[in-house]
């Protein structure tokens, strides 16, 4: 499944004790891809958009593949997320908050897809 980080809402749907691989593209206000050099990518599943809420689910994406995902090409904007078969096995049937931050390595931080807002994600849990 391919996400394009620039849309309005991002709906992802995946079935309960199911594995499955995202691709999402970041994009600037000029709809040109961000370049993700020296940056990582953290993702977090909530049941509620709330910072002081803790995630379900916390996945940290980098240029090293790893079981979370990998930022192959990162002058692309291209990153991909796994969310394994264990993990969604261990969220219940419904709606979730997707958040996803794109960071620096010196420690600044960008939210691009939040909760709640104009730039939203939700992750949707499907029975089997």
């Amino acid at each position: 499944m391919t996400c394009n980080c620039n849309s309005d809402r991002i709906e992802i749907l995946i079935k309960q004790g199911e594995q499955r691989t995202y691709n999402f593209t970041i994009y600037n206000t000029s709809n040109v891809p961000v370049d993700l050099t020296n940056f990582y990518i953290q993702v977090e599943v909530k049941k509620y958009p709330l910072f002081k809420v803790g995630s379900l689910i916390t996945k940290v994406i980098n240029n090293v593949d790893s079981p979370n995902g990998w930022i192959e090409n990162p002058e692309t904007g291209k990153f991909t997320m796994v969310i394994t078969e264990e993990e969604s096995s261990n969220l219940n049937v419904g709606e979730y908050y997707l958040i996803i931050f794109m960071n620096s390595y010196d420690g600044t931080s960008k939210n691009i897809i939040s909760g709640e807002g104009e730039q939203s994600g939700v992750l949707k849990i499907c029975r089997q």
